[in-house]
């Protein structure tokens, strides 16, 4: 039977505010191919398995019969149409049959391990498997589909994929060696490119104080009328508190940061331990604070022990 395989990763190639800084840097036909990036939630899918990014059993009735006894595939749960992963989410809880399946690799053939084979060789048996399926249950076709794959022959650069990908409403770009076997946990054959740099934080604690003053004593509000008391925040006078991030550095979980996410305690007590999704603009490389970290989502598809730091070698 296909046991779990914690899924390749990729590395993130954007970096800064604009990712065509990038994308202008990489000669992607040498010996690679791109698939667009989905906004949902990872899934390796067997006969009788189905686990989540990280090992959680998340069963998808309606496709799993379907699939080939022994085989194990790669790939992420979608909705139809673009969207992002909070409401594919909600879409899990109550109808995970509607959503779409879309299959990006293959981990197990009929009881064989296959991720020593190359990314080329491990396409076509899973384009093999995806067409079984559809001849064992034709009301699947639409529900289990494979990533489109653009070859290293085609005409378009980075930033031509780039563009098409916003247009299609998709997170970015994810580009793969050919020739490279599928290595788990790894992000050296596997990069991505997206529209906005995102990183995966901890929630290490709700100490963080809001901010204080909506208006400092001795300065004009908004409106023009200098306050000479100056006026508290709603925050602060309500009495809440704020989630701070961290990673793990050098093995331990560390507190770097404040996340400007405020709340009662008892709320905010309850996210502290939790992986949350930021967008930044940028990292210290000496301390790994975050540029202007904006709070997106909290990941329960994601563990703590994934969000690493390690500092540069100067530091």
């Amino acid at each position: 039977m296909p046991e779990f395989i914690k899924p390749q990763l990729c590395k993130t190639m954007t970096k800064k505010k604009d990712w065509r800084a990038d994308a202008a840097k990489v000669d992607w036909r040498l010996d690679w191919v791109a698939e667009f990036k989905l906004d949902g939630h990872r899934r390796l899918l067997g006969h009788d398995e189905a686990w989540s990014r990280i090992g959680k059993d998340r069963p998808s009735p309606a496709i799993q019969p379907s699939i080939t006894p022994g085989t194990l595939l790669d790939g992420e749960i979608c909705m139809a149409e673009a969207s992002q992963s909070h409401l594919v989410a909600h879409e899990i809880a109550h109808n995970v049959d509607g959503l779409t399946y879309v299959a990006f690799d293959i981990l197990y053939v009929a009881g064989e391990c296959v991720i020593d084979l190359p990314w080329y060789e491990r396409r076509t048996l899973l384009e093999n498997e995806v067409k079984a399926i559809h001849a064992r249950n034709k009301n699947l076709r639409k529900n289990v589909i494979l990533s489109e794959v653009i070859q290293a022959g085609c005409e378009e650069d980075i930033a031509d994929l780039m563009l098409r990908a916003e247009e299609m409403g998709v997170e970015g770009l994810v580009l793969k060696k050919r020739s490279a076997p599928y290595k788990a946990k790894s992000r050296s054959a596997w990069v991505k490119f997206k529209f906005t740099d995102t990183m995966d934080v901890i929630i290490t604690d709700c100490e963080s104080k809001p901010t204080e003053w909506r208006v400092r004593p001795g300065e004009l509000d908004t409106h023009g009328v200098l306050q000479p008391e100056g006026r508290h925040s709603d925050p602060w006078l309500a009495g809440h508190v704020g989630l701070s991030y961290g990673f793990v550095i050098d093995g331990e979980v560390t507190r770097v940061g404040s996340l400007g996410v405020t709340g009662t305690p008892e709320d905010m007590k309850a996210h502290v331990g939790k992986v949350a999704e930021v967008k930044v603009y940028g990292q210290f490389e000496d301390t790994g604070a975050l540029r202007h970290p904006i709070f997106l989502k909290f990941r329960d598809d994601k563990l703590a022990e994934e969000c690493v730091f390690e500092r540069s070698n100067a530091a």
